[in-house]
């Protein structure tokens, strides 16, 4: 299973034809794609802070629907705590949305898909691929 990032969302609704073909010929082989309730905030986000709301909003709603959303769970909680105190005891800390992110990802063992794949790569043992 793929996770994707914001980022990788907000290239798809802007029509990234790189982006596009990869999330088709992954589909061709059978890959599900998900995104985290962090993701579907940021791009509500987004979408109210732009120009066109009403037409962002539907957007987000319409791809939202088509994707299946990897929700909080036992597991999302205590690898949030620990690899939230690894990379404090470190010095490595990320940002707390990112930090949710992957640990959402980690936790049910997808491979995160990104634009900013710096964003993540304290996080051990996530799998992260750079589109």
């Amino acid at each position: 299973m793929y996770c994707l990032d914001t980022n990788i969302i907000i290239e798809h609704l802007r029509d990234n034809r790189l982006i596009k073909e990869k999330i088709i010929a992954l589909t061709k082989y059978g890959a599900d794609f998900s995104i985290t309730p962090i993701t579907i905030c940021e791009l509500y986000k987004g979408a109210y802070k732009s120009k066109n709301i009403e037409h962002n909003i539907k957007q987000v709603k319409t791809t939202v629907a088509t994707m299946k959303i990897i929700e909080f769970n036992e597991n999302a909680y205590l690898a949030y705590g620990k690899i939230h105190k690894e990379l404090m005891s470190k010095g490595t800390m990320t940002s707390e949305m990112d930090l949710l992110i992957g640990c959402l990802a980690y936790s049910f063992n997808a491979t995160l898909v990104t634009q900013n794949k710096k964003h993540f790569e304290n996080i051990q043992g996530l799998k992260v691929e750079e589109w």
